[in-house]
């Protein structure tokens, strides 16, 4: 059965000599994962749309939820600002990787997916700052992997004013009047509150290019990630690259907290 999908390459992987099987995240049915016969030949037409995060229309014969089989593609749009600049490649390289492992193929829950997929690479291709944009992908995949942090109330009492710390322990915001509930909770000035809701529900193609200090982006990085490592259990290849490239002397590591009891 021959499909019309549109979708993003999250990767490729070569396959013999001249083959790759490409993972696409598509429109219609979400991951899928299909082979590209002859796409690393130079002279071929489907080298375009199989690059890295290449966004096309894409012509797949597929039967059932295997593997299908790439026919043809059209280019919508390339990316090549995102791979022409090594520090954005290493955001885009992150976020196509977050989005691959919190998902399964041709599963219609996560076709939802695409649109943030496509709004982040969008704005990474228009020069928005890579690692605030990352922020949004990487807050608002955390209910894909079944991970709903409360960041509008909060999580012992449901108030939603007063002063707010963030606790692992609760997996969301706790007001002052129950900061006893979680001793190592970390305290959030009302600006880094206002962030986190910010990039857990706004669409990105709502915002404009949010400019942040370096010290705001890494405290609230600390705090997203720490949850992915402790509540989804992923482990990010392309993440150990940008903490290399992120990493910062003068900048404390968050407090340690008690491992869980099994």
């Amino acid at each position: 059965m021959l499909n019309k999908w549109e979708g993003i390459v999250l990767r490729a992987i070569p396959y013999g000599e001249t083959n790759e099987i490409v993972t696409l995240f598509t429109k219609e049915v979400g991951k899928a994962t299909v082979m590209a016969r002859g796409s690393k030949k130079q002279v071929s037409r489907l080298s375009a749309v199989t690059q890295p995060f290449a966004h096309a229309a894409y012509l797949v014969y597929a039967s059932g939820k295997g593997m299908g089989t790439l026919q043809q593609g059209d280019l919508i749009e390339s990316m090549r600002s995102i791979q022409s600049d090594l520090k954005t490649m290493a955001y885009a390289s992150y976020i196509a990787e977050l989005v691959d492992r919190s998902t399964e193929p041709y599963d219609s829950r996560t076709k939802g997916v695409y649109h943030l997929l496509v709004q982040a690479f969008s704005a990474l291709e228009e020069g928005y700052d890579p690692a605030v944009i990352t922020l949004f992908v990487e807050w608002q995949l955390l209910p894909v992997n079944g991970t709903y942090p409360v960041v509008h109330e909060c999580a012992s009492c449901g108030a939603t004013e007063g002063q707010f710390a963030y606790s692992f322990k609760e997996i969301g915001l706790l007001c002052h009047r129950c900061f006893h509930v979680d001793a190592r909770a970390i305290p959030l000035p009302p600006a880094i509150v206002r962030l986190i809701r910010m990039f857990q529900t706004v669409p990105i193609d709502q915002i404009g290019n949010v400019s942040l200090k370096p010290e705001t982006i890494r405290f609230i990085q600390r705090i997203v990630r720490t949850i992915y490592d402790e509540e989804t259990g992923l482990y990010f290849k392309s993440r150990r690259f940008l903490e290399q490239m992120e990493r910062t002397p003068e900048l404390a590591p968050l407090p340690k907290r008690e491992q869980k009891k099994p």
